[in-house]
């Protein structure tokens, strides 16, 4: 499970449909866009995950996209070199900017 000491919970965010963030990041990771951005269509694809995420305090939806930003980009794309991050703040890094990197062109053809 991607679920990792992240502390958003035991969901599967993220995790599940990975493969439509690889045909996002294709379509459009040509240039910098917030991670927002990929968040959004992650979750109107796929909104019954929603249900999932627990009892929060904040932003249901700011959270879901918190949490689909820290385990697809900063725990699995970037890990293996498939994406640029530039982060607004190293101390509280909620909006990043995502770009594809060539070697995801290289691995992944959509």
């Amino acid at each position: 499970k991607w679920a990792y000491y992240d502390g958003y919970g035991d969901n599967f965010i993220g995790q599940l449909g990975y493969g439509f963030t690889l045909l996002l990041l294709s379509k459009y990771g040509h240039k910098k866009r917030i991670n927002f951005f990929y968040a959004a269509k992650y979750i109107k694809a796929f909104p019954l995950l929603l249900s999932n995420m627990g009892d929060y305090r904040y932003n249901l939806i700011r959270d879901a996209e918190n949490c689909y930003s820290i385990r697809s980009f900063d725990r699995f794309l970037y890990y293996f070199g498939l994406i640029e991050m530039d982060k607004d703040s190293p101390i509280l890094a909620r909006r990043i900017y995502i770009k594809k990197t060539k070697v995801f062109d290289k691995l992944i053809k959509c």
